[in-house]
């Protein structure tokens, strides 16, 4: 049996969060930050608004726009680690 089919579903969490903080780490922070408050705080759009001081739609937008910032890292990183 491999080593990553021994991992325990709290490790693999870990591994997951960890994953998710490198790549918040190399985004831009304000993207970063607004997904790191709704993905990982489980924060609303609504209670993000509030703390951003701008509508919901506002803070909907700037989410949106954040994943898909996220998504495209994703991409990237995996590209080049395909091509390595």
């Amino acid at each position: 049996m491999a080593e990553s089919e021994d991992l325990e579903d709290a490790d693999l969490i870990r591994l997951f969060q960890d994953l998710a903080l490198t790549l918040l780490d190399l985004m831009d922070p304000d993207d970063a930050d607004i997904l790191a408050r709704f993905e990982l705080r489980g924060e609303t759009v609504s209670e993000v608004a509030i703390q951003l001081r701008c509508s919901k739609a506002q803070a909907s937008c700037r989410l949106s726009h954040a994943q898909s910032q996220l998504y495209q890292l994703v991409v990237l990183t995996l590209s080049q680690a395909k091509f390595e």
